[in-house]
């Protein structure tokens, strides 16, 4: 029986993992890589976006100018033992047919929130890092998006908001050239029912 490659180096990380938790003799350093590589009450902050939901997306291309706009829908589900948020939308962009996927979680080494999102309007992998304001109920990251007119990686700020149970939002806000930053686009979700 012949095994792949992917399929050896799996096994091999899974391997060197379980080995390291064993070779802690320590109970205490046991206790704390089981702390690192466990879910936390950090990781549930993240539960307001779990589940299905219709979304209308206001896009701002130019200042002044009415937002172009769109609807999608989403479904949240949590992943890896309620370590990350596996996102999957669907919908349309500028009149075509729109897809994205995206991860999200609770990093308890680096403490920050965490998420990565691709999709079909893109070759890029936009990745960030924030943190949670419970009294405002909102999740600031930090990223960066490309630039078609640059060609280069502008920074960004991604910015959720819950509002109530059945509804949150997400604004994403660009820094131009000039250092000024602006709202790039509005995403209002509503679950679904």
């Amino acid at each position: 029986m012949r095994f792949s490659r992917p399929l050896i180096a799996t096994a091999l990380v899974s391997l060197c993992a379980a080995g390291a938790l064993f070779a802690f003799q320590d109970p205490k350093e046991m206790a704390q890589m089981m702390a690192l590589v466990s879910p936390n009450e950090n990781h549930k902050v993240l539960e307001y976006k779990v589940g299905k939901w219709t979304g209308h997306m206001s896009l701002y291309m130019m200042p002044g100018a009415p937002p172009m706009e769109s609807d999608l829908n989403s479904e949240v589900k949590w992943i890896m033992g309620g370590r990350f948020l596996h996102d999957t939308t669907g919908g349309t962009f500028m009149g075509q047919p729109f897809e994205g996927m995206g991860t999200s979680g609770y990093d308890n080494l680096k403490k920050k929130y965490v998420f990565s999102w691709i999709d079909n309007n893109s070759t890029s992998i936009m990745t960030g890092e924030g943190t949670w304001d419970a009294a405002k109920k909102s999740l600031t990251c930090k990223t960066s998006m490309p630039d078609p007119m640059s060609g280069k990686e502008m920074p960004a700020r991604m910015v959720e908001t819950v509002v109530d149970a059945d509804h949150w939002k997400m604004e994403m806000h660009v820094t131009g050239p000039d250092g000024k930053e602006a709202l790039a686009f509005r995403i209002e979700y509503k679950r679904a029912k």
